[in-house]
């Protein structure tokens, strides 16, 4: 057995190499007391460990998705040099110092290590250092309330109930230490920027210093040196090899991207229905309802308040007939009392303890309470089993909150020594608190997997740790209704997005304080194609639905409410696009347009997908807004001319339109909005196609019945459309694959030239399923 190393007094660089070996798939680097482990766990990613006296101790993220074989390394000495090569990446190691050279699948070299090596430790902490070039840009690190470029300052990764937060807060609910780093142009091999990502395995309290322009640095209080090196040379590639080890985002249920309505609280259940009654009577389209802890029974989870909600199954029945589906909150706190949870709970050691052994309490909205130990897989099981009555109602989706944790004392969560059973190499809080939310989420989702397994769950989770996208959508936490937190939110979800979370919002008009009719129209069509769609404020505030704010502001409000679900083909789209390859759904520019200097600092608007270019209105009193128009044509789907880009131009933005623009070369699917998502067939399909300036363009459709696993089987429809043709005469084709039946339906297609006119005609065509060709003529 190897002995202990001892807690070091000053930080430990390590030395030179002294041989080369290898244990199983791993390049063993020795150096003496220390190692470098380096394995490559998946095409483009190497992964790199620091061994001190043993093994390496075990990263964070133990249950990431591997590939079924990891990939063997060749290793190569020539010249005395050692390269250790892989599919997609290669790493030249340094001898003396220790140091780390990596190359992508071109042998060029996109990250170098420090003189030094870069690794260190004064164990328990460990610290990593990397170089950086001049001119490059640092993004990712999931949610942060400041800009997209997290350069010159300092981040912290401690999930913390924020509250209120404002730009610059740090930290906040999530942790997710990814760098996503974009290097401009070297002058030889790629001509344009090159992106590259390092993600840290570690769940401590991390500190990532980006102050310095000639190197960054993170520090764990904890855990291990583990780290994952990821090859571009795309934002897309990287984010594709990331999220192929940490898991991507399932493909939610159609209903979940519809809009949302919540508040603290609605009650009692006359409210509610009141409240879905109104939807379907404005006619404003809706498909969730949310229930904050006020349903509940003294704020036990699982449990109802029967004054308020005397006949909750009649309810989510008599709501389902209606297209809404009830999304009730749950918190982690249990409340310390005898009951049946609370029995079983305790009788099996459910429960985290303090050192001392004695039960763990702390205060949270039910008083004392007890925390289930979500490391343990038998806790994770028996907290999923713990829906089974809600899930018998017909309830299919959940909000988890206060799972940072958040307690209600001094130090906000619970105490860093408490003892945790089931994950090997952190035995404590400190090294599960990141964790615990992202835990708690894989038990929910679990859960209602079992109990119902042809439903697609819904779980949305204020907090998490990298790879909660496998099991949650997230929401910025609590936000302010000012125009500073609208502006906030959009660089805030494209941080999330472009750290390998794709399905996320921030509450629409803000969560405390009360917003102008304004503010929340402006609000409202700003939210309209992000991902999560859902507005929420806090108690005892004035109402905030769609029609409180009078009838001009319902009328706009409805209007950006039901652009949402004209494109709702289109956005399903993209989610199923995003659940493949890990893509955001909400896109900085610069994902599309990586060498355009003007995207890379553009972070008022947002792509979605590839095809929709939306600039929303930030400004009070503002009747217009500055648009950049990246390279491409441009055009409004209100049907404004043409934009030829690169170019920045006032837009006109009254306020009842949401600056939205159409890419040319696209071809856009489209429907005529109905009350909720899963209301009417797909019929008809109303299908956009702007042409490139040489008459071509491309589009996707894909199709499933929305709630059930069945296109896991094969039964989907995706739908390639092309467009290509003479200055005179346009062919559109239409080519199918996947085992979805769909019934006969009429296709309209309306054609775009160029120039951003309308063709003189539309062209209509039915679609069976199989494909189809139509033909038009351009004048």
């Amino acid at each position: 057995m190897a002995k202990k190393k001892k807690a070091a007094r000053t930080w430990q660089t390590l030395g030179a190499v002294r041989n080369v070996g290898r244990h199983e798939n791993n390049v063993v680097v020795d150096c003496g007391d220390e190692a470098l482990w380096i394995d490559f766990p998946h095409p483009g990613v190497a992964r790199v460990r620091l061994a001190v006296g043993s093994k390496p101790l075990p990263g964070a993220s133990g249950r990431r998705l591997r590939s079924r074989a990891a990939l063997r390394g060749a290793v190569e000495e020539r010249r005395g040099r050692i390269t250790v090569r892989a599919t997609g990446i290669e790493v030249e190691i340094r001898t003396d110092p220790v140091g780390l050279v990596f190359r992508d699948h071109e042998g060029r070299t996109f990250l170098d290590d420090m003189e030094d090596g870069g690794h260190a430790y004064k164990l328990p902490r460990i610290r990593l250092t990397k170089p950086r070039i001049s001119g490059e840009r640092a993004y990712g690190l999931g949610e942060k309330a400041w800009g997209l470029e997290r350069s010159h300052r300092a981040w912290r990764m401690w999930n913390t109930d924020c509250h209120p937060y404002h730009q610059g807060s740090d930290p906040l609910y999530k942790s997710v230490p990814l760098l996503l780093m974009s290097r401009p142009p070297t002058g030889w091999g790629r001509e344009g920027r090159t992106f590259y990502g390092v993600f840290l395995d570690n769940a401590h309290a991390t500190r990532f210093d980006l102050k310095r322009r000639e190197d960054w640095t993170v520090e764990a209080e904890g855990g291990p040196l583990e780290y994952h090196v990821i090859a571009g040379p795309s934002p897309a590639e990287v984010l594709e090899r990331y999220t192929a080890l940490m898991g991507r985002m399932p493909l939610p249920p159609l209903w979940a991207l519809g809009y949302h309505q919540s508040r603290w609280s609605y009650y009692p259940d006359r409210r509610v229905r009141q409240l879905a009654d109104d939807f379907r009577n404005q006619e404003i389209p809706c498909d969730a309802i949310h229930l904050d802890i006020d349903y509940m029974d003294g704020f036990r989870v699982f449990t109802w308040n029967k004054k308020r909600f005397p006949q909750p199954i009649r309810l989510v029945r008599d709501l389902k007939k209606q297209g809404f589906h009830l999304v009730p909150i749950l918190d982690p706190g249990i409340k310390a009392e005898k009951n049946a949870v609370t029995r079983v709970g305790v009788k099996k050691g459910h429960f985290l303890k303090d050192p001392g052994g004695k039960l763990l309490q702390a205060r949270v909205w039910p008083g004392k309470a007890y925390f289930p130990d979500f490391t343990s897989p038998h806790v994770r099981r028996w907290w999923g089993d713990l829906h089974a009555d809600m899930v018998k109602m017909g309830i299919t989706g959940f909000w988890i909150d206060m799972n940072e944790p958040s307690v209600f004392s001094d130090l906000g969560t619970l105490p860093g020594d408490v003892p945790h059973h089931g994950a090997p190499g952190r035995r404590d809080h400190a090294g599960n608190h990141n964790l615990y939310a992202s835990l708690m989420a894989e038990a929910t989702y679990r859960g209602l997997r079992r109990l119902d397994p042809d439903a697609r769950p819904f779980i949305l989770t204020r907090a998490g740790f990298a790879g909660v996208q496998r099991h949650a959508a997230t929401w910025t936490g609590d936000n302010a209704s000012t125009w500073k937190d609208l502006k906030l939110s959009l660089p805030m979800l494209l941080g999330l997005g472009a750290s390998g979370i794709p399905f996320c919002g921030a509450d629409v008009g803000g969560f405390s304080g009360t917003p102008t009719a304004e503010l929340f129209t402006r609000w409202v069509q700003a939210a309209a194609l992000m991902p999560l769609f859902r507005a929420h404020t806090v108690r005892n505030s004035p109402d905030q639905e769609p029609w409180s704010f009078g009838a001009a502001a319902e009328e706009r409000v409805k209007k950006a409410i039901r652009l949402r679900y004209r494109l709702m083909p289109y956005l399903y789209t993209v989610f199923e696009e995003a659940s493949r390859t890990g893509a955001p759904v909400m896109r900085p520019l610069w994902w599309t347009f990586p060498d355009d200097p003007r995207a890379q600092t553009t972070e008022d608007q947002f792509m979605v997908g590839d095809a929709l270019l939306v600039a929303p209105v930030l400004t009070r009193g503002a009747a217009s807004r500055t648009v950049y128009f990246p390279e491409g044509t441009w055009r409004g789907l209100d049907g404004r001319s043409a934009i030829q880009g690169p170019i920045t131009r006032s837009i006109k933005a009254p306020m009842d339109r949401l600056p939205v623009f159409l890419r040319g070369g696209t071809i856009l699917p489209a429907r005529r909005p109905e009350m909720h998502a899963g209301e009417v067939p797909l019929d008809p399909l109303e299908i956009t196609v702007f042409l490139s300036p040489d008459l071509e363009a491309r589009g996707t459709l894909y199709e499933d019945e929305g709630e059930s696993f069945d296109y896991q089987r094969g039964r989907f429809l995706r739908t390639t459309f092309t467009a290509t043709g003479e200055p005179d005469h346009l062919v559109v084709r239409a080519e199918t694959e996947g085992k979805m039946k769909i019934r006969s339906r009429t296709v309209v297609l309306t054609l775009i030239e160029p120039d951003g006119r309308k063709a003189p005609e539309e062209v209509q065509v039915e679609d069976r399923g199989a494909g189809w060709q139509a033909e038009a003529v351009l004048e």
